[in-house]
């Protein structure tokens, strides 16, 4: 499973459980495909603070599941500002793919 993000510091604590990219923004270049498409399943987990990341986090989402299962994580804020939270929503995001 890899989880995209949208910082550095957000990619760097989910990678302490799976593998996970930023993409520096919340655009998904056609560069970071050559990653993503590397890996069997992906959720894009970017912050939802506002009508633009949401529709740029839904372009990503149906960018990557052109190459492999795809899903969004909705929290409403970045892995960064929820540590405690991010094993149980890596749990959860894996029972999705099940």
């Amino acid at each position: 499973l890899l989880i995209i993000t949208e910082d550095l510091i957000s990619a760097a604590l989910v990678s302490e459980y799976t593998a996970a990219l930023a993409t520096l923004g919340t655009n998904v270049r056609d560069s970071h495909l050559e990653i993503i498409k590397r890996y069997r399943q992906c959720a894009v987990w970017y912050d939802d603070d506002s009508s633009i990341v949401k529709r740029q986090q839904m372009q990503a989402h149906l960018k990557i599941s052109a190459y492999l299962p795809c899903t969004v994580i909705h929290t409403g804020t970045d892995p960064k500002n929820i540590p405690d939270q991010i094993p149980e929503i890596i749990k959860q995001t894996r029972e999705y793919f099940q």
